[in-house]
């Protein structure tokens, strides 16, 4: 399973950096803007393949078009595009041109027919205006001539217009005072817009692609290392997954595209803090996955050099902290050769690293470089910032064994630590089963004469009344309840003391499970009240077993005689008005839904009329005593 991953590894890499390479399939044009005209005549419309408007626009600094209409008399300069317009040379007088200002580029495009036609924007520092034929299509941010009216902002846009006329006169008035950055940081792309829609289409899902295999790594290994493994590493290679994902968002504007609320000043600086987060994280992740492998004062240094560059970004507007990106990316290709060399010497003395891992780092290094390059150089290649996030996800897969070795280790552990755990395990099952055991009847059980109590009767209740109600429309039968309670038992309890009435409801309750049947069921309720089941059991049976409780009195009551003579040490003589009686009230259900909630209570209402009525006797609920 691990070779097949890792073979999906070299095709993922094979096809990412193919597809870069040639634009994922995109036939680009490669004309240029010559003294601001480009000459589409000679293709037919249905061929036309997208072109990047690169190279010579013409550029006109300080000056804006006039509601639409173009009305500058200056004879114009021609600026490269895309390039900073700092690049621009001198003027006679000696001055350069700042990165904080206004300007308007203008290109013409001789069509092959009139038609529909869409432009793909990209990076543009950082507020725009686009014409087409004098006529406003699209406005990114808020153009101003001062700093107090301009508000930057950066997201990726097509433009889709229709002419008249086999031409497009396009100008684009560009303004500034953010970014050190000043102008296109990307050629737009010119086409029919099923082709540039099919670009944005590639470009954004091909970075959601990216962010997803990312991200799901990342909640992996988070995953893993929370349930199995609290090794660092895993800890630290999952924040790096995440932050380079969080990146692959921020270079193509896909943050700004799909959350266009976000201001561009947070938009900037999660980008830059991206890049040194993502450093740190890569660094820590090597130390703590290959041990040794890094010298702990050049770690140290280079942490610190990366802290205090994240601080100057957090503090610092970009025109402050983008002065020393390019410093920290030597930086960061110092530090690539160094870690590149050290895995190197640890894969040629065969100590840690392997082949795979340090193939994989070697690639994630040119991906890092390509980076660096893609923000210098101003490369045409429309899909080159996503080579970085292939070139992590490639470093991922060979890293695969790495973290193969590790969970497996870690589950060869826990099999060896789970067969010692077993035995003690199993003792302690049967330990807590029996404790177990012990609770249940404690809380089910009456402690003192072992019959089932409230609580337990209150479950039969709802476990009878569940099990008659899903049965009786087809096996109809009896169901009755007795409530009994003890005439006179308060006058053993305060004469003999509460010895006498536990010893009397002890004997009592042996009575009612002796004359009980398997099927019946008896509870204590309280005090000397007491609750029996008769499932299956008519008027006439309910009435015929309360009969054989009274029956049983005279010889319990011989028996409590001689229980509190033996407990005072001297015979005791019951009269006939004190001896233990019983009163029982009777409920029966016939046919029909069972309620035993209310068979109680109607069980007790019967119990209060067998008191009423001279006690020593039951009584159906339905009026007729005996």
């Amino acid at each position: 399973m691990r070779k097949i991953v890792l073979f999906l590894g070299f095709i993922l890499l094979a096809v990412s950096v193919f597809g870069i390479v040639f634009n994922f399939g995109l036939d680009l044009n490669a004309k240029s803007a010559e003294q601001g005209i480009i000459n589409f005549s000679e293709d037919s419309y249905t061929s036309l393949s997208p072109t990047l408007l690169k190279g010579g626009w013409e550029f006109y600094p300080g000056q804006v078009t006039g509601f639409g209409q173009w009305n500058s008399s200056d004879k114009p300069l021609y600026l490269q595009v895309p390039s900073n317009w700092t690049t621009l040379p001198a003027s006679a007088d000696g001055e350069k041109l700042q990165s904080f200002g206004y300007a308007s580029y203008r290109i013409q495009l001789i069509l092959p027919d009139s038609g529909y036609y869409s432009i793909f924007i990209g990076n543009i520092y950082t507020a725009y205006k686009m014409y087409v034929n004098d006529i406003l299509v699209t406005e990114t941010g808020t153009f101003g001539i001062d700093e107090e009216n301009h508000y930057p902002r950066f997201m990726d846009k097509i433009v889709t217009f229709y002419t008249p006329e086999p031409q497009a006169d396009i100008v684009f008035t560009i303004s500034n005072f953010t970014h050190p950055y000043s102008g296109f940081g990307k050629a737009p792309v010119f086409g029919l817009p099923a082709d540039i829609n099919r670009i944005m289409f590639v470009s954004h899902s091909t970075s959601l692609f990216l962010v997803g295999i990312l991200f799901m790594t990342a909640l992996f290994m988070l995953f893993f290392y929370s349930e199995n493994n609290r090794d660092r590493s895993i800890l630290y290679f999952a924040a790096l997954c995440l932050l380079i994902s969080i990146r692959t968002l921020t270079t193509n504007t896909l943050l700004t595209f799909y959350f266009p609320s976000i201001p561009s000043w947070i938009q900037l600086k999660v980008e830059y803090l991206s890049i040194t987060l993502t450093f740190c994280t890569f660094i820590l992740y090597s130390k703590h996955a290959f041990h040794n492998l890094l010298n702990n004062a050049a770690v140290l240094l280079v942490l610190g050099i990366s802290l205090i560059y994240s601080l100057v970004i957090l503090i610092f507007p970009i025109r402050i902290y983008n002065h020393a990106l390019l410093y920290y990316n030597l930086l960061m290709i110092i530090f690539a050769v160094y870690w590149l060399t050290a895995l190197f010497l640890s894969w040629f003395k065969k100590e840690q690293a392997s082949g795979i891992i340090l193939f994989g780092g070697f690639v994630l290094a040119l991906a890092v470089i390509n980076d660096i390059i893609y923000y210098f150089s101003g490369t045409t290649n429309l899909f080159a910032a996503e080579l970085s996030a292939f070139g992590l996800t490639f470093f991922i897969i060979t890293h695969s064994n790495e973290f193969s070795y590790k969970f497996l280790h870690a589950l060869e552990i826990a099999s060896e630590t789970t067969k010692d755990l077993e035995k003690k395990i199993l003792a302690r099952t049967r330990q807590l089963s029996e404790v177990n055991s012990k609770l249940l009847l404690m809380a089910t059980k009456d402690e003192l004469t072992n019959l089932w109590n409230r609580t337990e009767l209150q479950r039969r209740a709802e476990e009878e009344t569940a099990k008659y109600n899903r049965y009786y429309t087809t096996k109809s039968t009896y169901f009755s309840l007795l409530y009994l309670d003890l005439d006179n038992f308060k006058y053993y309890n305060d004469t003999f003391s509460h010895e006498a009435g536990d010893r009397i409801l002890k004997l009592f309750a042996e009575i009612l499970s002796a004359l009980s049947r398997k099927s019946d069921t008896v509870f204590r309720m309280g005090g000397d009240e007491f609750v029996v089941f008769l499932p299956k059991t008519d008027t006439v049976g309910a009435a015929k077993f309360s009969q054989r409780i009274l029956d049983s009195l005279d010889s319990f009551n011989d028996s409590i005689a001689a229980e509190i003579s033996d407990m005072v040490n001297h015979k005791i003589v019951i009269s006939r008005e004190r001896q233990l009686t019983c009163s029982i009230g009777i409920a029966v259900h016939e046919n029909g839904f069972i309620n035993i909630d209310r068979l109680i209570q109607y069980a007790d209402t019967a119990l209060l009329r067998a008191k009423e009525q001279g006690k020593n006797c039951f009584v159906m609920h339905s009026g007729h005593s005996f």
